[in-house]
Protein backbone atom coordinates (compact mmCIF):
# COMPACT_ATOMS: atom_id res chain seq x y z
CA UNK A 1 0.00 0.00 0.00
CA UNK A 2 1.51 3.06 -1.00
CA UNK A 3 1.98 6.10 1.79
CA UNK A 4 -0.21 8.82 0.95
CA UNK A 5 2.08 12.48 1.52
CA UNK A 6 0.20 15.14 3.45
CA UNK A 7 1.12 17.95 5.30
CA UNK A 8 1.47 18.24 9.28
CA UNK A 9 0.24 21.39 9.98
CA UNK A 10 1.61 22.75 13.80
CA UNK A 11 3.92 20.06 14.38
CA UNK A 12 6.85 21.37 17.06
CA UNK A 13 10.16 21.51 14.79
CA UNK A 14 13.69 21.34 17.33
CA UNK A 15 16.93 22.23 15.57
CA UNK A 16 19.59 21.52 17.79
CA UNK A 17 23.54 21.44 17.16
CA UNK A 18 25.06 18.07 18.05
CA UNK A 19 26.88 19.26 20.80
CA UNK A 20 23.50 20.78 21.80
CA UNK A 21 25.36 24.52 22.10
CA UNK A 22 22.56 26.36 19.80
CA UNK A 23 18.53 24.57 19.70
CA UNK A 24 15.48 26.30 17.85
CA UNK A 25 12.13 25.50 18.11
CA UNK A 26 9.65 26.81 15.52
CA UNK A 27 5.88 25.34 14.75
CA UNK A 28 4.90 24.25 10.96
CA UNK A 29 2.56 26.26 9.25
CA UNK A 30 -1.10 25.66 7.63
CA UNK A 31 1.26 23.90 4.75
CA UNK A 32 3.51 22.15 6.75
CA UNK A 33 6.42 24.29 6.46
CA UNK A 34 9.08 25.68 8.59
CA UNK A 35 11.74 28.10 8.32
CA UNK A 36 14.60 28.27 10.79
CA UNK A 37 16.91 31.01 10.32
CA UNK A 38 20.46 32.18 12.06
CA UNK A 39 22.27 29.12 12.91
CA UNK A 40 25.69 29.39 12.76
CA UNK A 41 27.43 26.12 10.56
CA UNK A 42 27.71 22.92 11.80
CA UNK A 43 25.94 19.98 12.21
CA UNK A 44 21.86 19.81 13.33
CA UNK A 45 19.41 17.38 14.55
CA UNK A 46 15.93 17.83 13.59
CA UNK A 47 13.35 16.15 15.33
CA UNK A 48 9.37 16.91 14.55
CA UNK A 49 6.60 15.89 17.15
CA UNK A 50 2.95 16.74 17.37
CA UNK A 51 -0.33 14.96 18.63
CA UNK A 52 -1.31 11.89 16.77
CA UNK A 53 1.65 11.38 14.68
CA UNK A 54 5.05 9.63 15.82
CA UNK A 55 7.88 11.51 16.49
CA UNK A 56 10.22 11.48 13.53
CA UNK A 57 13.51 13.08 12.83
CA UNK A 58 15.82 14.30 9.63
CA UNK A 59 17.29 11.42 7.92
CA UNK A 60 15.65 8.43 9.87
CA UNK A 61 15.48 5.52 7.57
CA UNK A 62 11.82 4.74 9.47
CA UNK A 63 9.90 5.72 12.20
CA UNK A 64 11.05 5.58 15.67
CA UNK A 65 14.79 5.45 14.27
CA UNK A 66 17.41 7.59 15.05
CA UNK A 67 17.88 10.11 12.12
CA UNK A 68 21.28 12.14 11.08
CA UNK A 69 22.10 15.57 11.49
CA UNK A 70 22.03 17.67 8.38
CA UNK A 71 25.39 19.76 8.36
CA UNK A 72 25.51 23.11 7.10
CA UNK A 73 27.99 25.53 6.12
CA UNK A 74 28.40 29.41 6.99
CA UNK A 75 25.73 31.05 4.92
CA UNK A 76 23.85 27.91 3.71
CA UNK A 77 20.16 27.30 2.79
CA UNK A 78 18.71 23.86 3.04
CA UNK A 79 15.17 22.30 2.49
CA UNK A 80 14.49 19.25 4.46
CA UNK A 81 11.70 16.96 4.90
CA UNK A 82 10.95 15.18 7.57
CA UNK A 83 8.85 11.97 7.36
CA UNK A 84 6.08 11.53 9.78
CA UNK A 85 4.37 8.20 10.65
CA UNK A 86 0.91 8.19 12.24
CA UNK A 87 0.56 7.02 15.47
CA UNK A 88 -2.11 4.85 16.85
CA UNK A 89 -2.97 2.96 20.23
CA UNK A 90 -4.24 -0.22 21.83
CA UNK A 91 -6.30 0.08 24.98
CA UNK A 92 -8.33 -2.25 27.30
CA UNK A 93 -8.18 -3.74 30.00
CA UNK A 94 -5.72 -6.35 31.37
CA UNK A 95 -7.03 -9.94 32.14
CA UNK A 96 -5.78 -12.59 34.02
CA UNK A 97 -7.50 -15.24 31.85
CA UNK A 98 -5.90 -18.71 30.11
CA UNK A 99 -8.00 -18.06 26.78
CA UNK A 100 -5.89 -20.51 24.37
CA UNK A 101 -5.69 -19.07 21.04
CA UNK A 102 -5.08 -21.22 17.12
CA UNK A 103 -4.05 -19.81 14.07
CA UNK A 104 -4.59 -22.50 11.73
CA UNK A 105 -2.41 -25.17 13.77
CA UNK A 106 -1.74 -26.46 17.10
CA UNK A 107 -0.33 -23.83 20.09
CA UNK A 108 -0.93 -23.04 23.49
CA UNK A 109 -1.19 -19.56 24.71
CA UNK A 110 -0.32 -19.09 28.55
CA UNK A 111 -0.95 -16.18 30.36
CA UNK A 112 1.82 -14.86 33.40
CA UNK A 113 0.39 -13.08 37.03
CA UNK A 114 3.31 -10.25 37.27
CA UNK A 115 3.27 -9.44 41.30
Amino acid sequence: RPAIEEQVRRATVTVNSTDRRVGKTVITDDAGKFLVTGLPAGPYLIATVTRGWVMAQYGAKAPGRPGRPLVLADGERATVTVRMARGAAITGPRRRDTARATCGGSGRSRSRQST
